[in-house]
């Protein structure tokens, strides 16, 4: 999952758009969103997380802001198998 808001920004996606504080932000979807998620003001010290994968990923929009606390690391490099839809 990536960061798309932290505590203390509003986050929505309207129209198929990621909108942060009201502004567009360019994301990595494949498509855009088939739904649109209401305007939420991220609590301080929680993350919005969404998936690549916007249309079919379990993230923030289903289970809420995640705690800072509950943020283990931080990612430093973006492995890819070598085939799609294969693991590591």
């Amino acid at each position: 999952k990536r960061v798309a808001a932290i505590g203390g920004q509003r986050v929505a996606i309207q129209d198929g758009h990621l909108l942060v504080d009201g502004q567009t932000v360019p994301t990595a979807w494949p498509e855009p969103a088939d739904s649109d998620f209401p305007e939420l003001l991220v609590p301080a010290g929680h993350y919005f997380m969404l998936g690549d994968n916007i249309n079919n990923s379990y993230d923030s929009r289903f289970l809420g802001p995640v705690p800072g606390d509950d943020v283990l690391g931080r990612a430093a490099y973006r492995f890819w198998g070598s085939k799609i839809g294969t693991r590591l």
